[in-house]
């Protein structure tokens, strides 16, 4: 009377609680994300440049690139464009006032701000007056005409016409942008859709301004069929991402549950055992949201497709109580579950000790889920909720599991076949794992095309990219000066892009302010006077600073390259090379540098991390087994190591002849197939070949390999590995797991 007292005052508050948490939860809102790359881990940097990565990254992912090429691209540009204005997005494009307000503005800093070629020109006074000449003879430049006024030495227009020839591939025409170096000359239009940063991370955001685009476009190409329009962006990532992860998260979730309720009703002959199936199941689900909400930040929606399993695994307690309280009334299998449930929860708890910030959420989702489960369960068992009364016919169907064991006792020889070759197959042919983080990305190959295509036309895909931070802005910059002199002595040909363009250290300004006044005094810009007797150098009032430069230019421009960090200053150098062997022995001697290349430190980092889960693993096994050992004894415990170590095996094996090679995400899903195992180990070796344990066994089975079956589809190559792997796990265990009976009456 205790116990079932005891259990529905769990259940309730366990439920009220869940609730009141949940409904704190979505008033204050509820932040998800669906890039794959926030979900890895974090690479070996230093922290400042972690951190300027992150901002970075997060600045561009409202960014939005579309290229129109054919034969009528101007007149689908210049349709296309009110529209995108219209809609509030603001298109980048070619401004001659904002070029009129940068000249007009870096002219008050003339004999601060030198460029490279010019101060090679301005070493004696002939080849000064050659370059004045040629100069002079293009005096239609507008930034010539703009600046001569104020700056009759040439140097200002000659600093910003180099400092924009570096920013971009892109050529001017007509007001908008296009890619002469290209065959189709494709026009290209940058927009940003995203004007508040916090909008431009939300998902549904993101779903709803691709859906946008992508009916505009749609449009646009009815109109001007002959043009062919691409699309790209981060933004489109996410949105591309998300809404598949939504629509597998939907369709898997239900027709996984659709499959459960259907078995149910077919064994068991009674719409009730639903009622406490669907109890289990939303329960389950509502508090490892609700868990999940509460312990991080922000959820993936990758961790709610993984989660699915969660309904596979929720209702197996549900399942064995309904088949003992229905076929062995009077048996008891609260300290059976009590016990497959820790080893499960120990098995998903390593989750949380891995750098996947995915994996993390999975086990918080999962445990706690399935503690709700629990508690479900423990109260239908003491409280003696079911009543089921079937008829004697009903009972007799049901009963006969001789078919069913015998299909099993056939199964077990088969899979101990397969297995021991799989076993030589993995000895004579090792696993073999591709840890590339290009392997797990979910975009389809229409984007990722039309992403490499757009990184072709703006010059992007044989940039490298360097981080440097210092303690002060100042040191920032000089030590950008000397980096960009040191790669470019040894890659001469080599265009960099930096900070420090757009505003020289203070350091340098004075070098070029003293070079200024020496050519001055050595009558190097006697070519001038003669053009402009008038002429007379007179030295402006202060250096260059940042606040200056943001005050004219805005944010945006500094936003690109420049990021603060605690007390740590921290900019972002491209260099125009891809040897980022060469770079790295250039640069390796430098402090507080770091040649950046996201996918191929994150590939190094998920190789480490696959190593170190193979030792979590061996730790897992090894501590399930000896819970087994200290309550089964050394039988239970021989078979059970045999049982799990040739499923993983064998499932590792056939996922590497399906998928060509293995990911992290296969070895993960060994957590599962362990979870799994021991369940099924723990139940037979308690209530062995009983007809409401085969039963309860068969049914936790096929509910689990509906839900781990649906993910071997998904299209999300982390998640349709995990479901392949698990799968086939499921299916191997459940054939050899009866093997612990063997030997015992």
């Amino acid at each position: 009377m205790q116990a079932k007292k005891g259990c529905t005052i769990l259940l309730v508050g366990q439920i009220t609680i869940t609730l009141i948490l949940l409904v704190i939860s979505l008033r204050q809102g509820i932040s998800l994300q669906a890039d794959m790359l926030t979900a890895l881990p974090e690479s070996n940097f230093d922290k400042p440049i972690l951190h300027a990565e992150k901002q970075l990254f997060n600045r561009a992912s409202s960014h939005v690139v579309i290229s129109f090429s054919g034969s009528d691209k101007e007149q689908a540009y210049q349709d296309f464009l009110p529209k995108i204005i219209k809609h509030g997005w603001q298109a980048q494009l070619p401004d001659t006032e904002k070029l009129n307000q940068l000249a007009n503005f870096y002219v008050d800093y003339a004999g601060y701000l030198l460029s490279e070629q010019y101060s090679t020109n301005i070493a004696d006074e002939q080849r000064f007056r050659q370059y004045f000449t040629a100069q002079m003879s293009q005096f239609s430049n507008p930034l010539l005409s703009q600046t001569f006024e104020k700056d009759p030495s040439l140097a200002t227009a000659n600093f910003i016409d180099e400092l924009i020839a570096k920013q971009s591939n892109l050529q001017t025409k007509n007001g908008y942008f296009f890619a002469d170096h290209v065959t189709e000359k494709p026009i290209v239009l940058m927009l940003d859709v995203g004007l508040k940063e916090e909008a431009s991370q939300g998902i549904n955001f993101a779903i709803s301004t691709r859906n946008t685009l992508l009916a505009l476009i749609a449009a646009n190409k009815q109109a001007f069929p002959e043009v062919a329009i691409e699309l790209s962006g981060i933004l489109m990532h996410s949105a591309e991402n998300a809404e598949q992860a939504k629509w597998e998260m939907s369709f898997f979730g239900t027709l996984s549950l659709m499959a459960t309720i259907l078995l149910v009703v077919f064994v068991f002959r009674s719409m009730t055992p639903l009622i406490w199936i669907v109890l289990t199941v939303s329960n389950a689900l509502l508090m490892g949201f609700t868990c999940l909400v509460w312990v991080f930040e922000s959820v993936h929606i990758i961790t709610l497709v993984f989660g699915t399993t969660l309904i596979g695994l929720g209702v197996d307690y549900c399942l064995h109580v309904l088949a003992h309280k229905t076929f062995a009334r009077k048996t008891s299998i609260t300290n059976t579950i009590l016990f497959a449930f820790l080893t499960t929860v120990l098995s998903y708890s390593l989750l949380f000790l891995t750098p996947l910030a995915i994996l993390k959420q999975v086990a918080v989702f999962v445990c706690s889920g399935l503690f709700a489960a629990l508690i479900v369960s423990l109260w239908l068992e003491k409280t003696g909720m079911l009543r089921l009364k079937m008829s004697g016919d009903d009972i007799a169907k049901v009963n006969s599991t001789k078919h069913l064991k015998a299909v099993m006792f056939i199964g077990r020889k088969l899979a101990v076949v397969i297995t021991g070759l799989l076993v030589i197959y993995s000895v004579v042919k090792p696993l073999s794992f591709d840890d590339s983080i290009a392997k797990l990305n979910a975009s389809s190959a229409e984007l990722v095309a039309a992403e490499q295509y757009h990184r072709s036309l703006l010059g992007f895909q044989d940039k490298s990219r360097i981080f440097v931070y210092a303690n002060s802005l100042q040191q920032l910059l000089e030590k950008e000066e000397r980096l960009a002199q040191k790669i470019q002595t040894h890659l001469p040909n080599t265009t960099i892009t930096k900070l420090s363009d757009w505003l020289p250290s203070a350091a340098t300004q004075k070098q070029n302010i003293t070079l200024f006044e020496q050519a001055h005094g050595n009558k190097v810009y006697l070519a001038v006077q003669e053009f402009l007797p008038e002429y007379r150098f007179n030295q402006p009032a202060k250096l260059l600073t940042l606040e200056d430069l943001v005050a004219v230019t805005g944010q945006q421009l500094v936003n690109a390259k420049y990021v603060t960090y605690q007390d740590f200053h921290v900019s972002l150098i491209e260099v125009n090379s891809t040897d980022t062997a060469q770079l790295g022995a250039i640069i390796d001697d430098s402090e507080n540098v770091a040649l950046f290349d996201k996918q191929r430190s994150l590939s190094k980092v998920l190789s480490s991390f696959r190593i170190e889960l193979s030792y979590w693993l061996v730790a897992a096994i090894v501590a399930i087994l000896a819970m087994l050992y200290i309550r089964f004894k050394w039988h239970t415990t021989v078979v059970a190591s045999y049982v799990i170590l040739a499923s993983l095996n064998a499932a590792l094996a056939l996922a590497c002849l399906i998928q060509g090679s293995l990911n992290v995400f296969n070895l993960l899903s060994a957590i599962l197939v362990i979870g799994l195992a021991v369940d099924y180990l723990i139940f037979y070796r308690e209530k062995e070949f009983s007809d409401a344990n085969v039963i309860a066994i068969s049914l936790s089975a096929a509910s689990s390999f509906f839900v781990f079956g649906m993910l071997a589809f998904s299209q999300t190559p982390a998640v349709q590995s995990f479901g392949i792997t698990v799968t086939i796990g499921l299916l191997l265990i459940y054939l050899l797991a009866p093997l612990v009976v063997k030997g015992r009456k």
